[in-house]
């Protein structure tokens, strides 16, 4: 009776020896770096969002400050054109409200 007990705790050591303690897959270069580079406390996307006075979303590189009654072309990464983004001061909401249009020189 104890050699089958001594047996059988034989195998099932040796069963989650090989299968239960194996290390996680390795990752290649380029995923850690990504990873490490998400993970970051200091890493946020770089990008610049505002919504105009239609509510039409625009994402720009660098946005300048503007205040009121200046005018800006920028160009805009998600219609792919330059654009002149005009700001007026709404006191009701105490923000700037965005008009954007356009550029006249734009062929699209």
């Amino acid at each position: 009776m104890d050699k089958t007990r001594y047996t059988i705790f034989l195998i099932i050591a040796l069963i989650v020896g090989l299968v239960g303690c194996r290390p996680p897959k390795p990752m290649d270069a380029i995923s850690q770096q990504e990873r490490f580079i998400r993970n970051h406390p200091l890493w946020k996307d770089q990008a610049s969002e505002i919504l105009d006075k239609r509510s039409v979303g625009h994402e720009y590189k660098q946005f300048p400050f503007l205040q009121h009654g200046d005018k800006h072309t920028i160009y805009c990464k998600t219609h792919f054109m330059w654009e002149i983004v005009s700001a007026f001061y709404n006191s009701d909401n105490d923000s700037y409200d965005y008009f954007v249009v356009k550029h006249p020189k734009e062929k699209l």
